[in-house]
């Protein structure tokens, strides 16, 4: 399901999987993203149910709207061997779970696969490459998925990049069980 532009009064937001008011494909996970300081009204959060935090975004302030995302705890550094993925929030519901991956500037995640994991890269910000076997792909406001046993590897240019990963098919959840390294 590719991301999607909405209209807020006269500011313009975008918004993955599943906007604020609408049925989608994820169940209880909210995400909208906006490069403007404070966007959305209260009253709105308040009846949908959705929380706000705010991030650094290469020097611009995004504030990032959700619910079914744990953000507490501080960031954390990947744990795969080369990565530079910074993950600042996680769901762990076993065979979907999801991170919300920061990566900087000219940044690389390891080159790995999954023998049971599918992954979804859900484009929030900025842009990122998705390279499976040797073919980069543009990740820019859409999403795209990379199938069991694809080595893949997630690069960003001169901009950084705000991802949703949606992992589906492991029943262990977010752990590195299924994640071997090329």
């Amino acid at each position: 399901m590719e991301a999607s532009i909405l209209e807020e009064g006269k500011r313009l937001i975008r918004c993955s999987l599943d906007s604020v008011g609408r049925t989608g494909v994820v169940r209880n996970l909210r995400i909208a993203t906006a490069l403007l300081p404070n966007w959305w009204p209260i009253k709105t959060l308040r009846q949908y149910r959705l929380l706000c935090s705010k991030i650094d975004f290469n020097g611009s302030p995004c504030s990032i709207i959700y619910r079914g995302l744990d953000f507490s705890g501080s960031p954390q550094v990947s744990q795969s061997a080369g990565s530079q993925a910074i993950y600042l929030a996680r769901k762990d519901n076993g065979k979907q779970s999801f991170l919300l991956q920061y990566l900087p500037p000219r940044s690389v995640t390891s080159k790995h696969f999954h023998r049971v994991t599918t992954e979804r890269f859900h484009g929030l910000e900025g842009a990122c490459f998705v390279e499976v076997n040797g073919e980069e792909t543009l990740v820019n406001g859409r999403t795209f998925e990379v199938a069991p046993g694809k080595v893949h590897q997630v690069k960003t240019g001169e901009e950084p990049s705000l991802t949703l990963i949606e992992m589906l098919g492991n029943p262990d959840g977010l752990v590195m069980t299924d994640h071997y390294y090329d």
